[in-house]
């Protein structure tokens, strides 16, 4: 089983620890691409949550693109008191065989 874990830093959507073998694109407001490394046979799953002291903070798991080659996911954040998705912290554990 291989796996992809990480903290984002919503603001900029940069890394501020992970296990490396992922990059992230940061594709707006509260809109970030996940692109995990390796070979997949099997989509992977993905468990994401919000990282910072607001607890109407939200992660939703949008999207996951994949070939055997790479797979590409993406994830939206906001909170729930607001209307527009918003940059918020947050990580992520991705597992796939």
């Amino acid at each position: 089983m291989q796996q992809a874990y990480g903290l984002i830093l919503g603001g900029p959507g940069t890394v501020y620890a992970g296990s490396g073998n992922f990059s992230v694109t940061k594709g707006g407001s509260g809109i970030y691409f996940i692109d995990l490394q390796g070979t997949f046979s099997s989509i992977p799953v993905v468990v994401a949550s919000p990282s910072g002291p607001y607890i109407t903070a939200q992660v939703l798991l949008v999207s996951e693109d994949e070939s055997s080659s790479k797979s590409r996911i993406r994830l939206e954040t906001g909170y729930t008191d607001q209307s527009s998705r918003m940059d918020c912290d947050f990580s992520f554990h991705a597992f796939w065989s």
